[in-house]
């Protein structure tokens, strides 16, 4: 009778089997099994979290060898998952009970790594105790959760600049030709796994040609340093290497492609294993810093830009060049082949001649009416009724001499609760000498027997949650056009 046993269970992380990141929420339950009839009385059950690195090897000297050991407790949680008042007990029903826990892993935690001469680990601990230490059996489960790495480039942008070493000439000292002076340079320090590393040299021919024939191999290396009390051991392993030829120009640039590895461990965040990467060009060394999230991988999911009044501009994804202009400035685009109803514009017995609106997705200019307002060609595209509100450019005051047709494309005064879209496509009134080709663009009076397929293009009157691109390019009612 009383605690037959105790387990640890986990909600899926989508990371995989027990396995989470830095900054997670962690979630589960512990399972504590009770047999008997009567229940069991309990006084605690606690779950504890450990991160722990251990370092450990042998050194030799002739005929007696020394063990180095250390290990480091860099996170430490303790949570009680049953809460019992000091001096009381809690009693569980016979069968398995569920008690369920939730925390948060610190941000910054090394990841799970094991290496030559140490180790990264974690584990949770589940302890449930039945009575006084000593005069009950306690309950003790473990479960070993994996951590997983983690480094954003983009938190680093001191990483997003160049390298540049300069070596100076030396003189021998070992059998090993010294090459001389010459200068590295890497475009950035920060990299992902997969990515390519530009390495560019600048030296005189015979700098070069002396790497070439006392080295001939540029090496991109793991340096790992383990501590145990007085006592350091270093390991360097190298990931990925590339010989080069004779010829002096295959040294002054070339390429590495970064291996998939480890990241690395900061000694800000574990004090007895440190590890880094380097490149390595005879005697100089290049650090590296090897992340998981690369640069700019997040940029896409910037909000778009927004004009002052709110309106969100809409870009071309046809074409990067800027919407062409008409002479008073207005920009110019197509006109849509269907209609908000779903109506063919090119089932219409009548050309559409011109139709004003803000941004053009042709590269070709658009062409133009004898009267000289632009023209926009029939896009075989429809709107979307959640396209963003496009804007055009106000029409400046217009000078004496010039032409009246698009005297005004937005109001300087908007109107209480109106969109400032095309307040006056074309002047109802001809003024005085002014071209009578396109005075009228579509008739203002329904005629008798009019065509129906198109009765609206775009409402007068924006409706809720539909975009306001034009005002009236068509008439609100049916009309009898013609050819113009």
């Amino acid at each position: 009778m009383g605690i037959s046993g105790t387990s640890i269970v986990l909600k899926p992380s989508g990371r995989g089997p027990d396995s989470f990141m830095p900054g997670d929420a962690v979630r589960g339950a512990v399972v504590v099994s009770i047999t008997g009839s009567a229940g069991c009385k309990l006084t605690e059950v606690t779950l504890t979290v450990k991160g722990q690195a251990r370092t450990h090897w042998t050194t030799h000297n002739g005929t007696w060898s020394s063990k180095h050991a250390q290990k480091e407790t860099f996170l430490k949680l303790v949570l009680p998952v049953l809460r019992v008042k000091k001096g009381a007990v809690a009693t569980l029903p016979p069968g398995e009970n569920q008690l369920n826990f939730s925390f948060t892993l610190p941000a910054g935690l090394p990841h799970s790594r094991l290496y030559e001469h140490g180790e990264v680990a974690y584990k949770m601990v589940a302890r449930a105790v039945s009575g006084p230490l000593g005069s009950a059996w306690n309950g003790t489960t473990k479960l070993e959760i994996t951590m997983l790495q983690r480094r954003d480039l983009n938190a680093l942008p001191h990483l997003a600049r160049r390298l540049v070493v300069e070596r100076k000439a030396k003189s021998s000292t070992s059998r090993r030709e010294d090459p001389g002076q010459f200068t590295v340079m890497l475009p950035r320090q920060g990299f992902v796994a997969g990515e390519t590393i530009d390495v560019y040299l600048d030296g005189s021919d015979e700098v070069l040609s002396a790497l070439a024939r006392n080295e001939g191999l540029v090496k991109l290396k793991r340096s790992e340093e383990f501590r145990a009390g007085s006592s350091t051991e270093y390991h360097k392993p190298v990931l990925t290497q590339k010989r080069l030829g004779l010829d002096p120009s295959e040294w002054r640039h070339f390429q590495l492609t970064v291996p998939r590895d480890d990241i690395g461990i900061d000694p800000a965040v574990c004090r007895i294993i440190a590890a880094s990467h380097y490149i390595k060009i005879w005697d100089v060394h290049l650090p590296l810093t090897l992340g998981t999230i690369a640069f700019g991988k997040r940029s896409s999911s910037r909000p778009p830009s927004r004009t002052p009044s709110g309106a969100r501009l809409a870009s071309s994804q046809n074409s990067s060049r800027a919407p062409s202009r008409s002479p008073s400035g207005v920009a110019l685009c197509q006109t849509p082949s269907r209609t908000n109803s779903g109506a063919d514009l090119s089932q219409l017995p009548f050309k559409v001649l011109a139709g004003l609106a803000l941004f053009q997705n042709s590269p070709r200019p658009p062409s133009r009416s004898p009267s000289g307002v632009g023209l926009c060609q029939i896009s075989p595209k429809a709107p979307s009724r959640n396209e963003p509100q496009e804007l055009g450019t106000p029409l400046p005051t217009p000078q004496k001499g010039e032409p009246q047709e698009l005297r005004t494309l937005l109001p300087t005064t908007p109107q209480k609760g109106e969109p400032q879209e095309l307040r006056t496509l074309l002047p109802t009134t001809p003024q005085k000498g002014e071209p009578q080709e396109l005075r009228t663009l579509l008739p203002t009076t329904p005629q008798k027997a009019g065509p129906q397929e198109l009765r609206t293009l775009l409402p007068t009157t924006p409706q809720k949650a539909e975009p306001q691109e034009l005002g009236t390019a068509l008439p609100t009612t049916p009309c009898k056009v013609t050819d113009v």
